[in-house]
């Protein structure tokens, strides 16, 4: 508990600011900020800036665009916790089974991995294409390259069915804090086993798409 509030004070106390707290009485996304980064007062924008500041410091994973908005919007924890006290229900999260279809996970999504055991609640930080014919090395068939998802080899067209792309996320697999992550030990063992995860931490999945115009999206545009 200690190292946390050493962390928590070395993330704050720059020039003796007090970190907002994104469920105190000023809110940290304000209707100004709908308006484009100019129509924002100063206070507010150095408001959100102190809490963001604070995050990256107290956060061992990478915090882009989709996870600095979710830590704001949901109220990430700079004591330890992360999102383990947020109003996030885990009930509604999408669930990663092994061997079967995932949803589009685009990255900031929040997902339960069902391990056969206890569940392995995560923040998507980053996803990528895998398709099955790349080596570990990266080498690619040719015919791989620009290949529509679902394509089957060279010359092949694409089936009517819902197309499905062989995909990698990597999950913050402690941004629900101690209460609802896995003790080191069972990571460990998750990773040795490299059935729910990989030796890396990271998930493989095969992501079902509604269309194929829709498997072309990127996180932009899905």
């Amino acid at each position: 508990m200690g190292g946390d509030l050493d962390v928590l004070a070395t993330a704050s106390d720059r020039g003796g600011r007090e970190v907002p707290d994104p469920y105190g009485d000023q809110a940290l996304l304000t209707p100004a900020m709908t308006m484009g980064y100019d129509a924002v007062p100063e206070r507010e924008r150095e408001r959100l800036r102190r809490y963001l500041e604070a995050v990256v410091a107290a956060r061992l994973a990478p915090v882009h665009t989709a996870v600095a908005f979710n830590a704001v919007y949901f109220g990430y924890d700079l004591g330890g916790e992360g999102y383990g006290g947020s109003p996030l229900c885990l009930d509604d999260f999408p669930v990663i089974t092994f061997g079967e279809c995932a949803p589009v996970l685009p990255v900031g999504a929040m997902v339960c991995v069902a391990t056969g055991s206890d569940p392995l609640f995560a923040e998507i930080i980053y996803r990528e294409g895998a398709h099955p014919e790349v080596s570990a090395h990266g080498d690619v068939p040719a015919w791989v390259s620009g290949a529509p998802a679902g394509a089957k080899g060279l010359g092949q067209p694409e089936s009517g069915d819902p197309p499905r792309r062989r995909e990698l996320l990597v999950p913050d697999l402690q941004a629900f804090g101690p209460a609802l992550s896995l003790s080191p030990a069972q990571l460990h063992r998750l990773r040795t086993r490299r059935r729910w995860i990989n030796g890396d931490g990271h998930v493989f999945v095969d992501v079902c798409y509604p269309s194929s115009e829709a498997a072309r999206h990127d996180d932009m545009t899905t």
